[in-house]
């Protein structure tokens, strides 16, 4: 009996370092940015570690135009073939109104329907697991053209898609296994429970920061990224029976390493653009990138979106 009361009293000592850890972690990661935006203390208790299953599309993209509840698809209005766009909060218009966004302005520039499927805080995982979806398909009506607006912090999101926690935001990786992609089997309660830590998060987080910035790393990394687009594509194309006219948009593009993925997409067909090509202004000034929010401001999508539609030529491909 005693013998048990230690041991019991010994796991309860681990769970308290542990949570310790945690909420340690969560303030670190999340209580500045959240004191920026919203100028109150973050609630550390709201994010608790628990299981997490799978993205659930059929709840995000129902819950209304706002910046946690999907974005309604754009110019419905028009008669004519839908773009559709990945991304993260940069694509999706975190902290932008409705028409703000560069969906918005895309839509209504080339009068043409826009679905907006970007996810924030989300990446490449999330834009192949929705490939793979049927729920996708029930939103998403047969696309000619598909642009994925990406940063450089999407190579951590593979193995990390996620900081805080919650049922709007489930997560979903993939590995590696020869040539393809496979979902990671999350199913067992302890397995998940261990996947959705901020300390597992933590850990993987700073591996892959560098391993994406190792350069003897540059072709493993950049080869693993181009198989998450040549899936979606693949997937895409196969459901919706259309080719597809796929972009992939750099929006920053630090990395020295960038410029090889850069290289291998457009071997594969891909377009590839890096947006600092489109313009001299400094997109990281005060007027199209809030230092608030850490996101481009709709100054720079008024700037933007005119030169992405002119770079892939969607005027013409609009008029065919």
């Amino acid at each position: 009996m005693k013998k048990s009361f230690i041991i019991l009293i010994n796991i309860m000592a681990i769970l308290v370092v542990f949570n310790a850890i945690e909420h340690k972690i969560y303030d670190d990661s999340t209580k500045g940015f959240y004191e920026r935006v919203t100028g109150r203390q973050p609630n550390k208790f709201k994010y608790l570690t628990k299981p997490i299953y799978g993205l659930k599309l059929e709840n995000f993209f129902v819950g209304g135009d706002n910046d946690f509840g999907g974005r309604a698809p754009d110019g419905l209005e028009y008669n004519s073939t839908p773009i559709t766009v990945f991304g993260c909060s940069f694509a999706y218009g975190q902290y932008l109104d409705y028409n703000q966004t560069f969906s918005y302005k895309l839509a209504h520039t080339l009068k043409r329907p826009v679905y907006n499927r970007s996810i924030p805080g989300k990446g490449l995982a999330k834009m192949l697991f929705q490939s793979e979806s049927d729920e996708f398909y029930k939103d998403v009506p047969p696309s000619d053209t598909v642009i994925y607006i990406m940063l450089d912090d999407h190579y951590r999101r593979m193995k990390l898609s996620f900081i805080e926690i919650s049922d709007a935001y489930m997560h979903v990786t993939y590995t590696k296994k020869g040539n393809k992609l496979i979902k990671d089997d999350f199913n067992s309660p302890i397995k998940c429970f261990l996947n959705s830590t901020y300390l597992n998060k933590y850990i993987k987080s700073h591996w892959v920061h560098h391993y994406k910035n190792d350069p003897k790393y540059a072709d493993k990394i950049t080869d693993e990224v181009l198989l998450y687009f040549i899936q979606t594509r693949k997937n895409l194309e196969t459901r919706w029976n259309t080719k597809v006219d796929f972009a992939v948009i750099f929006y920053d593009s630090w990395l020295n390493h960038q410029d090889l993925l850069k290289e291998k997409l457009e071997k594969n067909n891909f377009k590839a653009i890096k947006i600092q090509e489109l313009t001299d202004e400094n997109l990281l000034s005060d007027k199209y990138f809030s230092q608030k929010t850490i996101h481009p401001t709709e100054a720079a999508w008024d700037l933007l979106t005119p030169k992405i539609i002119e770079r892939l030529d969607l005027n013409n491909q609009n008029n065919k």
